[in-house]
């Protein structure tokens, strides 16, 4: 392997690692969004009107209607707070 073609390897190499590193900079910023814990009331909530694609914070009380096994005053709040970002 002649010089050349061994400073375009390290090129090569140079770029796949900073975009790895941006990649995985990205992932930890998303984790760290997260405002509640993992398997409390206020994540189920936060997570039901991020996945259902809910408007606005009032609609927050139609899970009690959609018999949401989950609803309380915390998956309310968790609800209510997706919509306060």
């Amino acid at each position: 392997m002649n010089f050349k073609q061994f400073k375009i390897v390290n090129v090569i190499l140079a770029i796949i690692g900073v975009a790895a590193f941006l990649y995985f900079q990205e992932s930890i910023r998303t984790q760290d969004k997260e405002p509640f814990k993992q398997g409390t009331s206020e994540y189920a909530g936060y997570h039901y009107a991020q996945e259902n694609k809910l408007a606005g914070a009032d609609q927050c009380k139609n899970a009690k209607d959609n018999a949401v096994k989950a609803f309380n005053a915390e998956f309310l709040a968790g609800c209510k707070r997706f919509f306060d970002q």
